[in-house]
């Protein structure tokens, strides 16, 4: 995994809001809204995930809550939505 070396690439929920408040952030904040490939996300977790990403559309579980906010800092995503 790669580590952020600089406040520049540091995940930040404050870049986020910013563009959300119509003010300049510091770059163009990273989020991810809808990832559904059960292959993405092994690849990205480097790990075999042990279950089965359902259709969240459909009622089903796209992913756990700590699979995903690891998803996201892997990414250097600045929020998990």
């Amino acid at each position: 995994m790669k580590v952020p070396t600089t406040d520049y690439e540091k995940p930040d929920v404050n870049r986020l809001l910013k563009a959300l408040n119509h003010e300049e952030p510091d770059r163009v904040p990273h989020i991810e809204l809808w990832v559904t490939s059960k292959a993405v996300y092994e690849h990205v977790l480097e790990r075999k995930l042990e279950y089965t990403i359902g259709d969240a559309a459909e009622g089903g579980q796209s992913i756990t809550p700590e699979d995903d906010v690891e998803f996201a800092m892997r990414q250097g995503e600045d929020a998990v939505l």
